[in-house]
């Protein structure tokens, strides 16, 4: 016993610095907290390493006793990896070209980031008691005031560990959730008692659930993903040229734009590429997420950077290569 609970913990040292056979660059911080929105597993990593100093008890455990039982979420854990007896219950993970992955899926050292196993009814509980939550309705959890800072925009759309938009009763919370072979998504709107929770088993699984999200906003009046209408400009694919190479989203994550068959990809990394269409010949949209991209030139003409306008969010991306 003594001997797994080290073994745990030196894979999460390694995951911490970055050390084989974690995949990821070491957690450092590199800017100022709170000043910009960027996505952070690493920070949620550090904040589980507290936690679990803090209270002497494994991640796993201090969940399930302050947010999986009070919220009756009884089918999920953050047991990594999952425990024998829960084995045949889940879902085995697969690549977009539709192969299982190796061993039916990845386990997570990074608990807190990637490693609750749960199901589409556990996660409308955990909305519904935000929901609750919010109008001070239900404190199981946390209380209202903590929840209000949680669904309140702090940079761009994104509240604390969860996006937010629209206002009054068309106001709705998200979050989106991706693992080597699956990919997921939570919505809900406290106003209307509506949500939606999208589960799937595919690294291409992006592309069913917004289809099923605009068929479900359809039905129930949704001011969200609704199609936009792009005009599709005629732009000389040569010019797609100069845009390609390698853009830096953050330390150690690294974006690629490429040119293939006259067409435009942008990769992000893990993730397959996704086609992006010229409305005009610096201007490009997705047709499958509301984001848009924008290349900037310098006074030379150089592309310098990308400015990645997603679901509201302005990112910029440095030109490195």
């Amino acid at each position: 016993m003594v001997l797994g609970v080290m073994q745990k913990a030196r894979k999460f040292q390694q995951v911490l610095d970055g050390e084989g056979p974690a995949n990821s660059d070491p957690v450092r911080v590199d800017i100022e907290p709170g000043t910009q929105y960027r996505y952070s597993g690493g920070g949620f990593t550090v904040m589980q390493y507290m936690l679990t100093e803090l209270k002497n008890r494994p991640f796993p455990q201090i969940m399930r006793e302050i947010v999986l039982d009070p919220l009756d979420m009884r089918l999920s854990t953050y047991k990594q990896p999952l425990p024998e007896n829960r084995r045949g219950e889940e879902a085995i993970a697969h690549r977009s070209n539709g192969k299982p992955i190796e061993g039916k899926w990845h386990t997570y050292p990074e608990m807190a980031a990637a490693g609750l196993w749960t199901i589409p009814s556990d996660l409308c509980r955990f909305a519904i008691e935000l929901m609750l939550s919010v109008k001070g309705k239900s404190n199981k959890t946390l209380s209202k005031e903590m929840v209000s800072q949680m669904l309140t925009a702090q940079k761009g759309n994104y509240g604390l560990g969860i996006g937010v938009g629209g206002k009054e009763e068309n106001f709705s919370f998200s979050h989106g959730g991706g693992n080597a072979g699956f990919r997921c998504f939570l919505v809900a709107y406290p106003e209307k008692g509506q949500g939606a929770a999208i589960m799937t088993n595919s690294d291409n699984g992006s592309k069913l659930y917004i289809e099923i999200l605009t068929s479900i906003a359809n039905e129930y009046v949704w001011n969200a993903f609704q199609p936009e209408e792009k005009a599709l400009a005629e732009v000389n694919p040569a010019i797609y040229d100069i845009y390609t190479g390698k853009y830096l989203y953050s330390p150690g994550v690294i974006v690629t734009v490429f040119r293939e068959n006259n067409r435009l990809y942008f990769q992000a990394p893990g993730e397959d590429p996704e086609e992006f269409f010229p409305e005009s010949e610096t201007d490009f949209f997705s047709t499958e997420w509301d984001m848009q991209i924008t290349f900037v030139k310098n006074e030379e003409g150089v592309i310098e950077k990308i400015k990645v306008n997603n679901q509201g969010q302005t990112l910029e991306l440095k030109k490195i290569e």
